[in-house]
């Protein structure tokens, strides 16, 4: 089996006794066409293009309201994704504070608004499209707006545990294609398979290449050679909650990856 057809990428416990991980190889060869077979799937199609992909270490808000790429405290260093995270509330409240800012890779226009309970530390029901709206939800609780520009991602497995992130999508679903469900013969589990439109493999590859690059500095300026502790992640991000945050081996992969061979992704979407 050759390196190209078969690829692990990352294997990250988000919350899970089984980890998510994302494995590039050719999907559609005859010789693997029994252990990762899978049929276009329209719902799951919708489903694939409603993820998001993010440079975590770039992304990842601090407690002063920046992104603190070489703070493993706010970024998790090696444990990304599952190291770092906040309460639901004081997520929000941090996500507050950061001010408006429109650009073009920001996932949404306006704001959105959360109803809070400041005694209780506690949020109340879910993101409201308008402040009027979160309102009537919970009356007489403090009301959060977050602006344009950042975006608050739950934990996988947990409701009450959030990351705040710079809202810079590197890639949207809207670059996957020929989503399908299938299953892996050694383990049982289902799958989901996609590849990316042309434009979304130019944006992983300069995705990954750019975290590689990074990565690779941190080490020589750490004066270590260990990729385990500097490699960079990126997350994917499902209607708000993380899917994983795996890292790129600068060490293997310093020039990006590659992702022409197709995709698989070894848990279903809800």
């Amino acid at each position: 089996m050759s390196q190209r057809l078969f690829y692990v990428l990352a294997a990250i416990a988000v919350g899970l006794t089984v980890a998510t991980v994302l494995v590039y190889q050719n999907t559609r060869s005859k010789e693997h066409a029994s252990s990762f077979g899978g049929k276009d799937d329209p719902v799951l199609d919708a489903k694939v293009r409603r993820l998001l992909f993010y440079d975590w270490e770039a992304n990842v808000i601090g407690p002063d309201g920046r992104p603190a790429p070489r703070d493993p405290k706010v970024t998790g260093g090696p444990d990304a994704g599952r190291a770092g995270s906040l309460s639901l509330y004081d997520a929000v409240v941090l996500a507050s504070r950061r001010p408006a800012r429109a650009e073009p890779d920001n996932s949404r226009a306006g704001s959105v608004f959360f109803a809070v309970d400041p005694k209780a530390r506690r949020v109340i029901g879910n993101a409201a499209a308008t402040r009027a709206e979160a309102a009537a939800a919970a009356p007489g609780a403090r009301i959060y707006e977050i602006h344009p520009d950042t975006t608050i991602v739950g934990t996988e497995g947990t409701a009450d545990r959030a990351y705040v992130l710079k809202d810079d999508v590197a890639i949207t679903g809207e670059e996957i294609r020929s989503a399908r469900e299938g299953t892996e013969q050694k383990t049982g589990r289902p799958v989901t398979l996609f590849d990316f439109s042309p434009t979304g493999l130019r944006e992983f590859r300069d995705l990954t290449k750019t975290l590689a690059q990074r990565g690779s500095q941190l080490g020589l300026d750490a004066g270590a050679a260990n990729p385990a502790q500097f490699s960079q992640h990126f997350a994917v991000v499902y209607d708000g909650r993380l899917v994983t945050v795996p890292p790129v081996d600068y060490a293997q992969n310093p020039d990006g990856i590659d992702a022409s061979a197709g995709t698989q992704l070894t848990r279903q979407l809800p």
